[in-house]
Formats: C-alpha cells, structure tokens, sequence
C-alpha cells in the first residue's frame, strides 16, 4: 500500500521534490516535533523527515517498517510485506509487493520463502520482542 505524504511550507520545502522513502505515520510526530522545536519522546519508533521535506538532505533507507494494531502486526520492507493476526485463519501472511503490488497471494507457507519469512520474523523479535 502507497500512501503519498504531501510537506509543504512556502519558501521552505523544495518545490516538485520527490523522494521514494519509506514511511508511515510514525514519522509524522517526530516531524512537527522538530519543526516545533520540541524534542521528541526518546521511546517513539518515527524519525523526522524536515531534512528531506527542505531538500537539505536524503535518509537513509529503512530496511523495514514496524506496525502495531489491536489485531496484530506488520513489518513492511521494500519487496515484502508480512503479517501476523492474532486470530483467525491464514494468521501468517506473506506478500511479495514488487511482484503483486494487490496483494492477492499469501506467499507465507511457500518452501521457496523460508530465508524470507525466517528474515521476517528476526524484524519482529527485533522490534516487538516476540
């Protein structure tokens, strides 16, 4: 799922920039923390992206994007997105995004995806600690 995130101040943010980074809403607080001039809570997982919003400079890429609902996780990389609910059928869910960007295939028990899902899991014992 690409969602665009639009920066705009007038006279500040690079105008017709573009930039392919990954993001989700846990960026947004740590960026009008710092156009506020605030610090942002130390335990939050965002980073601001003002720097690459006035063109000063690029981030470096994530190598994935950590989600957290009440009815499960999320790690999103660049090529994968991978899925764990809590209940229900098909609990784990691997989706190939460069390959079927609708996401209509669970690729999450294919032997050919192990180093994959195995990969997958080692984002989330190292972002949820399980």
């Amino acid at each position: 799922c690409r969602v665009p995130l639009i920066i705009s101040q007038q006279g500040v943010t690079s105008q017709g920039f573009c930039s392919e980074i990954v993001s989700n809403g846990l960026d947004l607080f740590p960026t009008l923390c710092d156009y506020a001039g605030i610090e942002p809570p130390a335990e939050l997982a965002g980073r601001s992206l003002r720097a690459l919003a006035e063109g000063m400079q690029s981030l470096p890429a994530r190598e994935f994007i950590p989600v957290e609902s009440e009815i499960g996780r999320m790690i999103v990389t660049e090529d994968y997105k991978y899925m764990l609910f809590d209940n229900g059928e098909n609990c784990e869910q691997l989706y190939d995004l460069k390959n079927d960007p609708g996401e209509t295939k669970n690729n999450a028990a294919e032997p050919a995806n192990e180093s994959i899902v195995a990969k997958c899991q080692s984002f989330f014992t190292q972002q949820f600690g399980s």
